[in-house]
């Protein structure tokens, strides 16, 4: 299954089923609620060709795509596999982004509808994710 994030609008596309943070509408039939999140049902989720695992945060607003491939890379994030997907995607550039930290970058608020758009990486694990609050 393929998951599409809207930049210009607050939805993201898993094949034909669309959440909609703008409208607060959400199929909760797809998702596993447990204490602190909803993690999407569906497995075989795929972004930026990919395996992905999704969760929204209750109490932060948040939806994570959590990306399931370990990566190791020199001197900044933006440098990944993941994130050179994204910008290609998406027609960004180095110059759309904010290097907060070699491990954390942000998108620039005028090239989405999104609050916030963050990119993280754990060194210990190689493990990349996005964060996209709402």
């Amino acid at each position: 299954m393929d998951c599409k994030v809207v930049l210009d609008s607050r939805k993201i596309l898993v094949d034909r089923d669309e959440l909609n943070f703008e409208a607060n509408i959400l199929p909760m039939s797809l998702f596993e609620e447990d204490v602190s999140s909803y993690r999407f049902r569906k497995i075989d989720l795929k972004y930026l060709s990919d395996d992905i695992e999704l969760l929204i945060s209750k109490s932060r607003n948040t939806v994570y795509v959590l990306f399931e491939k370990p990566e190791f890379f020199d001197d900044h994030l933006l440098k990944s596999k993941i994130l050179k997907r994204f910008k290609k995607k998406y027609v960004l550039t180095d110059e759309d982004f904010i290097v907060e930290h070699p491990t954390k970058v942000s998108l620039k608020k005028e090239k989405h509808n999104w609050d916030e758009i963050n990119f993280t990486y754990d060194p210990r694990q190689g493990d990349i994710s996005m964060s996209l609050s709402f």
